[in-house]
């Protein structure tokens, strides 16, 4: 709005001036005639006319120069270019709001309106360490959050979100924070640390070391349940470290040693009875199959496959003995032989 009324400014001090030229030209004119006139009355020579033709020039020189550079100043004034992902809220000189502007591109405001920027893409908000720049040149909102868990142990957290902003609803944004800065401290910094403290005390000690996904989904649902209705978008939480005193890690480590040999522990009883549950079926199946086998056997069975095997040793003109008591056998095949009992 300065840059409008500047060059407003310098266009009607360069039509005054344009049009002050005739009017000192005359005066300046008159003057020199009634010095020329007196100076020939003493009968000295008349004085020069440089300066009663100068001034005039002069002045319409500078009036036109002053006319065009107002112009210049007042369009440039007038005037704004807008970037992809950009919102501009055209505020009157009273504070109302004129207006907001989502388009990219170059446009034109009245002088007496100023714009207020506001970025709609993703930004980052980042709370880590003690609230300094890092070394590669990471920007940080503020330092790290200091929380308590469900234990009442206390620890520190590097948090950093990423979020974006509703072009239809920046309009209403102003209204409530005139500016992206006033908006980031005011709402995203107080907002982070509040959502981020509650979450971490819904959780365990073990939890928060171990269900960091969970928990992060926790933080994003509290913000967004904070932040519903304000035009503010959550896009991602990431929790970029967490701290806990030395004796607590340790205590941790040492818990998920024990809990890692008990599952060991538990594995290898459970390979054990697996292995002699396998035994078992075997040694059932062997038991069974001779049970079955000698169920099979009866008196006559046996009877029959003696004979048979008598039988078979006979052959070819064997002598076969059999114990007392046995049904003897009658060798029929020895060459030239007789009977025999």
């Amino acid at each position: 709005m300065g840059e409008a009324i500047l060059g407003i400014l310098l266009v009607v001090v360069g039509v005054l001036a344009f049009l002050a030229a005739g009017p000192v030209g005359r005066k300046l004119r008159e003057q020199h005639a009634a010095a020329v006139a007196k100076a020939e009355a003493k009968g000295k020579d008349a004085p020069e006319h440089a300066t009663g033709r100068m001034v005039p020039t002069l002045l319409r020189v500078g009036g036109v120069a002053g006319v065009v550079i107002g112009l210049i100043t007042t369009v440039g004034g007038m005037a704004y270019t807008q970037d992809v992902g950009e919102v501009k809220v055209l505020r009157s000189f009273t504070g109302e709001v004129a207006g907001v502007d989502t388009t990219e591109g170059l446009a034109f405001k009245a002088p007496w309106v100023e714009t207020v920027d506001f970025d709609v893409r993703n930004q980052q908000a980042i709370y880590k360490g003690e609230g300094y720049a890092t070394s590669d040149g990471e920007m940080v909102n503020g330092p790290e959050i200091t929380f308590q868990d469900k234990d009442k142990v206390t620890g520190n957290a590097d948090v950093a979100i990423r979020y974006s902003i509703d072009p239809a609803s920046v309009g209403e944004i102003y209204q409530e924070y005139p500016s992206q800065e006033a908006l980031t401290a005011r709402l995203i910094d107080q907002d982070m640390r509040s959502v981020v403290r509650n979450a971490f005390a819904g959780y365990t000690t073990a939890g928060v070391l171990e269900l960091r996904g969970e928990l992060e989904q926790t933080i994003r649902e509290g913000l967004e349940g904070r932040w519903e209705g304000t035009g503010v978008i959550v896009e991602s939480v990431a929790l970029q470290g967490i701290r806990y005193p030395q004796s607590t890690q340790d205590g941790f480590a040492q818990a998920q040693e024990s809990a890692t040999s008990l599952k060991k522990a538990q594995a290898d009883l459970e390979v054990r009875k697996a292995e002699a549950e396998q035994r078992k079926v075997v040694a059932q199946g062997e038991a069974d199959a001779n049970r079955i086998l000698s169920e099979s056997l009866t008196p006559e069975v046996l009877q029959q496959q003696y004979n048979e095997t008598l039988i078979e040793v006979g052959k070819g003109g064997n002598l076969v003995v059999v114990p007392d008591g046995s049904t003897p056998l009658i060798d029929t095949g020895r060459p030239g032989g007789g009977s025999e009992e």
